[in-house]
């Protein structure tokens, strides 16, 4: 029976793509990895040893099974190795975001206004002083336009637009802008008609607690 490729775990897959997708320069902190990863990975890379009383077969002895099926098993087998690799070095790099967030000044799970749709942001404060906010949503739906992210005032009369909701996540608040002044954090369906200011709908809000 003919050996297939290893099966792609999309589940898997999807989440590293989104963690790519929302890691920023700024957000990893490089540092040493584990002792010995490299020994580890290059042990896992390795040709296997034959086990001990074991001889290999003389050149002039035909091979058991069919040489086809040679070059399958070993990219099954290499396949298996370099995916153990991957997972120890994305290891390293989830440990090192986890240990970036520590650096969470503010966070606030925001309330369903109009529709469906989830949501969470985060202020945080970067090791240049820089201050970020993140927004993680789920389920929302623009109709015909876009969704736009704001900071709002306590008596919700000023405004400032972080722009459109991207799939990053990460947004720099704007230099000037106190967080403290503009603690309510707003998601917004806004019609593409080249009016800057906001719709009036909001679909997600929830107040950081500064």
């Amino acid at each position: 029976m003919a050996e297939h490729e290893p099966p792609v775990d999309e589940p898997e897959l999807a989440e590293l793509r989104q963690l790519g997708q929302r890691l920023q320069p700024r957000d990893v902190t490089w540092e040493e990895p584990p002792a010995r990863l490299w020994d580890r990975i290059a042990a896992a890379t390795r040709e296997p040893e034959p086990a001990a009383g074991e001889t290999e077969a003389p050149p002039s002895v035909p091979a058991p099974t069919p040489i086809t099926s040679a070059p399958r098993r070993r990219r099954a087998w290499l396949a298996g190795a370099l995916a153990a690799a991957a997972a120890l070095i994305v290891a390293v790099f989830v440990t090192v975001i986890r240990q970036d967030d520590q650096n969470v000044v503010a966070e606030v799970a925001l309330d369903q206004l109009e529709g469906g749709g989830s949501g969470r942001a985060e202020l945080i404060e970067g090791r240049d002083g820089q201050l970020l906010l993140r927004v993680d949503t789920e389920g929302l739906e623009p109709g015909d336009g876009y969704l736009e992210l704001w900071m709002i005032d306590p008596s919700v009369t000023r405004l400032v637009s972080l722009g459109h909701l991207r799939a990053g996540g990460v947004y720099d608040v704007p230099a000037g802008v106190t967080p403290a002044d503009f603690p309510i954090v707003d998601i917004s369906a806004e019609p593409v008609d080249g009016d800057p200011t906001h719709s009036g709908r909001s679909l997600l809000r929830g107040q950081l607690p500064l």
